[in-house]
């Protein structure tokens, strides 16, 4: 009885060809695992930057005025936008303000009075000296009071504001650590 067997040659052969079979599978698989974990990456960047325009877009809604003349040209766009804030209508009032920081982005809630009534809320004059909590005031001088200070977005590398009073336009250019960058443009019409 003949025992039939592979040669050394055809199971080299056969190694070469497994080996090489399984290499390409699994670099197919590691190239998957880094499109799909850089997909990830770019959908949050999304994510992020739509949630942050929300969030102001809902807040300019209700405005009833801004403090500032907001430029009219894209390339003149600026990056800090205070406004009343419509949620708020008695007692005086409250503004919002968005700024962009350092890469993050501060909602700041705030009022503005004089300290000789530390109580009562004042209407903010952009004509006015304007000092901050804590500053030496000189006599009656407008103050600010920040209220809150949140941060609401990180990774943030431009933030700019444009329009009109009754058209906010709302840039944001986000980047996911590398040197890939998402932008968002928006427009936003006030009820109030």
């Amino acid at each position: 009885m003949k025992r039939s067997a592979f040669t050394l040659i055809e199971v080299l052969v056969a190694a070469t060809l497994s080996v090489g079979l399984i290499g390409i599978a699994g670099s197919a698989y590691i190239q998957s695992q880094r499109l799909t974990a850089a997909q990830a990456d770019e959908l949050t960047v999304a994510q992020n930057a739509r949630v942050l325009v929300d969030r102001i877009s809902r807040d300019v809604r209700q405005t009833t005025e801004f403090t500032a003349t907001l430029p009219e040209a894209v390339g003149d766009g600026i990056s800090t936008i205070q406004f009343v804030d419509g949620h708020e209508p008695s007692g005086g009032p409250y503004y919002l303000e968005y700024a962009l920081e350092g890469g993050q982005v501060w909602r700041r809630k705030l009022y503005y009075y004089r300290p000789s009534q530390p109580d009562v809320r004042v209407t903010f004059n952009p004509t006015e000296t304007i000092y901050e909590e804590g500053d030496s005031v000189p006599g009656d001088a407008l103050v600010r009071h920040q209220e809150e200070n949140i941060a609401i977005a990180d990774g943030v590398d431009n933030l700019s504001f444009w329009g009109t009073a009754s058209l906010v336009r709302i840039d944001v250019w986000l980047s996911d650590g590398g040197s890939d960058i998402y932008q968002l443009h928006s427009a936003v019409a006030k009820r109030n």
